[in-house]
Formats: C-alpha cells, structure tokens, sequence
C-alpha cells in the first residue's frame, strides 16, 4: 500500500475501527440468553459491513469507485438500523454512525474515486 492516497487509508483505517467497535459491542450485547441472537446478529452484520467498506479502500479493491460509495453508505444505514433496533448503547451507535460517516465522506471524494477506478487491480 505504498502508493495509495493518503485519504484512501484514513477510509481503510475508519473501517477497521468501526469493525473492531462493532464487534465489542457484540460481545459486550451477549449475555447468554437466546433472546439476544437478535441483537447480536445485528451487530455482527455492522462489523461486516465496516470491514467490506475497509476492503473497498486497498489497492485491491473489489469495487469500482462509485461502489465504494454506495457501500460506505449502505454501512451508515445498517448503523442506523441497529440504532432505532436499540443493539447497543446509543453513544456507541452514535461513534459508528460518525465513523461510517467519515467514510461516506472518504469515498465520496474525487480523487479516491478517481483512483481506484484507475489504479485497482482486478
């Protein structure tokens, strides 16, 4: 990852943070009653979406550069859902919807979108 942008890693680093927070509160929502399957499901599926929105930032990219932005923001929409769910603390969905935001913002920039269309290796 030497000749990514700069922007592109701040997105890549912006994923795995909300992935890792995600997975915290999954954790953390587990109390060993069947009943929470609901919410941790929920929140499994916000961790996985934080990491393929971190996926879309590499070199590798899988997507084209608008994808990644219909990605981030499909990311900020899970987010919300688990928010109005109520799968966490609501100061937790709060950083991860700021954070899925950010990344929503990363992808929406030109050069990023500019450079992965021209430089992913597919």
């Amino acid at each position: 990852m030497s000749d990514v942008p700069n922007k592109m890693r701040i997105g890549f680093g912006l994923g795995l943070l909300g992935g890792v927070i995600s997975i915290v509160a999954m954790s953390y929502a587990w109390t060993g009653v069947l009943d929470d399957m609901y919410t941790v499901g929920l929140l499994m599926l916000v961790a996985v979406m934080f990491f393929g929105t971190a996926g879309t930032f590499t070199q590798y990219s899988p997507v084209s550069g608008n994808t990644s932005l219909v990605i981030s923001a499909m990311t900020l929409a899970v987010v919300v859902i688990a928010a109005l769910y109520d799968a966490t603390f609501i100061w937790v969905s709060v950083i991860l919807a700021v954070v899925a935001l950010c990344c929503i913002l990363v992808a929406a920039c030109p050069g990023t979108t500019k450079w992965i269309d021209g430089n992913r290796i597919v």
